[in-house]
């Protein structure tokens, strides 16, 4: 964390024309991370993305924790929006995910748009692409624009 706030990030600022908005998008271990990033320090970015993190690690501790890391209300400021995309595979992958999704229905975190996406017909090697996607076309979809109807 400390490696993309204090040295990627400035340099892709720096190099490349961007936005405040920051986005991080995981997938298995890389999942876990965008999740734990999301729980340790959340104004790292806007949007974070989790696809089938895996939250077996260490015995579910992440999990576990998600209901007393979301009630550290000090961390969460409650001005800025964050956005939380969270998918996860068949159900054979444990309960981890859905103990973090009952965690943020629970926790009810103001400022704080939260997706679950359990997506049983995937397995862990097969769901990246599809939950990509759904993510995308979820959390970043266009605004709705009236259509202006032809003046003649």
């Amino acid at each position: 964390m400390r490696f993309l706030r204090e040295e990627l990030m400035p340099q892709i600022h720096k190099s490349h024309r961007t936005t405040a908005e920051a986005a991080i998008v995981g997938e298995s271990l890389g999942g876990l991370f965008a999740l734990e990033t999301f729980f340790v320090e959340p104004d790292l970015f806007d949007t974070y993305i989790a696809i089938s993190p895996s939250l077996w690690w260490n015995s579910l501790a992440l999990a576990k924790t998600a209901a007393a890391r979301l009630g550290a209300s000090d961390k969460y400021d409650h001005k800025t929006h964050k956005t939380l995309f969270l998918a996860r595979e068949h159900e054979d992958s444990g309960p981890g995910a859905q103990i973090v999704a009952d965690a943020l229905r629970e926790a009810a975190v103001p400022g704080l748009t939260w997706h679950y996406a359990p997506m049983p017909e995937e397995r862990h090697g097969t769901i990246d692409h599809g939950a990509a996607l759904k993510a995308f076309r979820t959390v970043f979809a266009p605004h709705t624009i009236k259509k202006r109807s032809a003046q003649r």
